[in-house]
Parts: structure tokens; sequence; C-alpha cells
């Protein structure tokens, strides 16, 4: 799953999923992100269905520090079945309180 803003930083990912053959679910907001993680969570069938969340840090509303907080709660509050997803941060902007802050939310 990927989550940007910017449509246009998508492209090279969806590229790129489709070279590999490997499915990729994009999304342009940290909310609609966070509602098809929990769906997916409800699904006993697709319980490992994302395995792996690529968040832009950036974003409008909910960024991707927010996103990645509340995948880590979904995780802890599943029934025990769920793996821990693999949790990507992509940005610009690499100081030391970013990574720091990262590190706090499990990216």
């Amino acid at each position: 799953m990927y989550v940007d803003d910017d449509a246009f930083n998508m492209m090279p990912f969806e590229v790129m999923c489709g070279m590999l053959k490997v499915p990729c679910i994009t999304f342009t907001s940290g909310e609609e992100a966070i509602s098809h993680y929990k769906a997916t969570l409800a699904k006993k069938c697709c319980r490992k269905g994302i395995p792996l969340v690529i968040t832009d840090i950036n974003m409008p509303v909910i960024d991707g520090f927010e996103v990645a907080k509340q995948i880590r709660e979904l995780d802890q509050a599943a029934d025990g079945v769920r793996h821990r997803v693999n949790l990507l941060a992509l940005t610009a902007h690499v100081t030391d309180k970013v990574e720091q802050k990262a590190k706090k939310v499990g990216i």
C-alpha cells in the first residue's frame, strides 16, 4: 500500500509494481489508507494481505506519522492473528527530529 497526497509521486511506484507484477494499492490521503487498512483487518481472509505500507510524511490532514501510529494501534488491537505490517516512510526532510519521530511511531 502506498500513501501520498501527490499523484505524480505515485507513478514510479505504480510502474515498478507493474513491471514486477506485484499488486499495489494507492491512496492520496491518510484517511483513505487507514480506512482501507481497517477494512482489510476486518476480513478474516485478508489478515496478511498488506505486507508493506509506504507513506509520505508530509500530507495534509493526517500526515504519515499519524498514518503509521494508527496502523500500529490497529495491529495491536487485532486478535493476535495479524502480523506486524512493515512501514516505510518517504520524505525529503531528513533530520534527526524526523528520524526520532518516525521511530517513535513504529516506522
